[in-house]
């Protein structure tokens, strides 16, 4: 009795845990902390909450990880542009491309940041 009440107890538990993506993803980072992957995918939970200034230090984290990691470049590239980084996202976008130059999303995104930043530019002139 006492071996099925600490599973029922158990399985509650990891039932709370599966509950949402971002629980999970919590879970599984406090579990495996060296893995890159994981904080990518903490930082794709916060990002699908908006918590932009979350999603940074882990997409950060999974890159300090591993600096190959081409999919959190571009992740943190995102969020830089969504922040108005322009330069750190533009950053972010060219690492991304490095390592994986058929990464048509990054070279969008690329393109995008070198329009906005002409743009500053122009009005910056404009306002001399």
């Amino acid at each position: 009795m006492v071996v099925v009440i600490s599973l029922a107890i158990s399985t509650y538990s990891r039932n709370e845990t599966w509950r949402s993506v971002f629980h999970l993803s919590l879970d599984i980072a406090h579990k495996s902390p060296r893995k890159a992957r994981v904080w990518n995918d903490l930082g794709n939970a916060f990002d699908d909450l908006d918590r932009f200034d979350d999603a940074l230090p882990a997409y950060r984290k999974a890159i300090e990880m591993d600096p190959l990691f081409q999919r959190a470049h571009y992740n943190l590239g995102v969020v830089f542009l969504g922040n108005h980084r322009f330069w750190e996202a533009e950053q972010e976008f060219r690492i991304a491309l490095a390592l994986d130059p058929l990464d048509h999303e990054a070279r969008e995104y690329l393109s995008a940041v070198a329009v906005i930043r002409q743009r500053q530019e122009v009005r910056r002139c404009d306002n001399k």
